[in-house]
């Protein structure tokens, strides 16, 4: 009987603290802290893979990852959610790399996440894209594919640059580049184009 009741009682525990495993989109009200929105559709798998480009004389080298992000509310509790996580490497004609942030991909800070859906319309994906050393400014992307085997896509810039927190987000002394940043989105200094197409590899 000991046996039988150590045995309920371990299972009433497992199922208390399994993980409540929801579609990625799920409108459920109730968040239960360890809640987990999971990419069950394979919404996002056309996504991951290492994507290639042409900007002028650079090649842009993206790649994209799905990863599990924990986020924790001011309440405390912690939900995960599938998001995809990206870096960049850029590379000139001659062979110079002028950035990489490939070859120590961020699980936690990426340059690149999302994809969001648009408020203003529902089709349209977004990402986010946060240079570093760039203070708080970050540019949102529209991401699309272009074909329907989804091996190639676009990214592309309406916006001016953007900034996160308070005004002083681009405080000179907090940031070197906040007179070119205050100045609004320039590709050459982000180091990414407002517009490209770029190819899975």
């Amino acid at each position: 009987m000991k046996t039988f009741l150590t045995s309920i009682a371990t299972l009433l525990t497992i199922s208390i603290h399994a993980q409540k495993v929801l579609p990625l989109h799920s409108n459920e009200a109730r968040v239960y802290d360890g809640t987990y929105y999971k990419d069950l559709d394979n919404e996002l798998t056309p996504y991951i893979g290492t994507w290639k480009g042409s900007w002028g004389d650079k090649t842009i080298y993206l790649e994209l990852r799905k990863i599990k992000e924990p986020l924790t509310s001011k309440s405390g509790k912690t939900t995960y959610t599938d998001r995809i996580f990206g870096e960049r490497k850029i590379v000139t004609s001659n062979g110079s790399v002028i950035v990489d942030r490939i070859t120590n991909f961020s699980q936690t800070d990426p340059e690149f996440f999302g994809p969001f859906t648009s408020w203003k319309d529902k089709k349209t994906k977004l990402l986010e894209f946060h240079p570093k050393d760039m203070c708080t400014a970050y540019v949102i992307l529209d991401i699309n594919f272009l074909n329907t085997e989804k091996t190639k896509l676009s990214l592309s810039s309406k916006s001016d640059l953007l900034s996160l927190g308070s005004p002083t987000a681009f405080d000179e002394s907090k940031c070197s580049k906040v007179k070119d940043l205050t100045q609004g989105t320039n590709s050459a200094i982000l180091n990414f184009p407002r517009e490209i197409v770029l190819v899975k590899q």
